[in-house]
């Protein structure tokens, strides 16, 4: 080979290994590309593996900068809407009369279902993650990083288009066993949104509420004030203690809600009795809290559990990421001083 030919080729290698994403600079590159975006649509194909075969589901989701968002749960004919104006999170389910919401900035144990943004903020923010180098898949290029979630015991793995960096494939694991994977099908980057996307309608049995008041408040003032005995757990699971007191009113519609952190946060709604408007719907199961009836419904996607159960003076919605076996023992623990 000639020296000028030589020449050509190492430059070529050194333009090569000059373009080629270094590990280190990868977060602060998906950093900079979250700082920028003002929103994205995405729509995504998830997959859930379990003993008992596997679950596919639709998802769709909208976010607007900093902290809009709206995702579609499709399951067959099943749909679950979690919805964050800003300022509160809706959970609703169609197929349900009832529908619950909560503060924003208090409702930890509402983890919006298969965001992709919410992968990109894990990565930026844990600094052992790993690099595991470049792939191609279906003639496009991705970079391949995986990071750890110690408080699960979960590893996610996340497929970055080497252009957008934004998730093409997320896998994650708990003990080196798959439990889901998404695939995006489409994506648009900072795209126009329709009126009203991000501002939850009431269902059609019910009238839109156009005022909201909610107050925190002390558990000794929640005592004063709420007109029916005030109920509070005497069971709780380990490190889990009570964060916030808040009283909400809704065109008359009043509701006490306490909100519990820890490793596994949830929350307790109460209500006067008779104002539980929940109707059975697919996938809800009848359980037993003691000798009270209660209804159960587990999130398709695995993220929220809620329990509606009732007794002569209040009706009960207690949800979060609490497995069912701990949710029974918290509201079989409800007692009224």
């Amino acid at each position: 080979m000639s020296l000028r030919a030589r020449m050509v080729a190492l430059l070529l290698a050194l333009a090569l290994v000059g373009c080629a994403m270094q590990p280190e600079r990868l977060a602060g590159n998906v950093s900079r590309r979250i700082s920028r975006l003002q929103g994205y649509f995405a729509e995504v194909d998830a997959v859930v593996f379990s003993p008992r075969g596997e679950q596919r589901y639709r998802v769709r989701q909208w976010y607007r900068a900093p902290d809009f968002w709206r995702i579609e749960v499709d399951f067959g004919s099943e749909r679950q809407v979690f919805l964050c104006d800003g300022e509160y999170v809706w959970v609703y389910h169609p197929g349900l009369a009832d529908y619950f919401r909560l503060d924003a900035t208090a409702a930890q144990e509402v983890s919006p279902p298969f965001l992709l943004l919410n992968y990109l903020e894990e990565l930026v923010q844990t600094p052992g993650y790993r690099f595991e180098g470049r792939q191609e898949k279906e003639q496009r290029a991705f970079f391949v990083v995986s990071y750890a979630r110690p408080a699960t015991s979960e590893t996610i793995r996340l497929w970055l288009d080497n252009k957008s960096l934004f998730p093409q494939m997320v896998e994650k694991y708990r003990d080196g066993v798959l439990l889901n994977r998404l695939t995006g099908i489409s994506l648009d980057l900072n795209p126009d949104f329709a009126a009203g996307l991000f501002e939850f309608t009431a269902p059609q049995d019910h009238a839109a509420s156009a005022h909201y008041l909610i107050r925190p408040l002390s558990l000794a003032e929640a005592r004063r004030e709420w007109p029916l005995p005030v109920y509070v757990p005497t069971y709780l699971p380990q490190g889990t203690g009570l964060m916030a007191v808040s009283r909400a009113e809704e065109e008359g519609r009043g509701q006490l809600m306490l909100t519990f952190g820890g490793q596994r946060p949830f929350t307790l709604i109460q209500r006067p009795a008779g104002d539980n408007r929940q109707q059975r719907a697919v996938g809800m199961q009848e359980v037993f809290i003691g000798q009270t009836p209660a209804l159960y419904l587990k999130n398709r996607v695995g993220d929220l559990h809620t329990l509606w159960w009732s007794n002569e003076t209040s009706a009960f919605i207690l949800t979060g990421s609490l497995p069912l076996p701990e949710m029974m023992r918290v509201a079989a623990s409800l007692t009224a001083d």
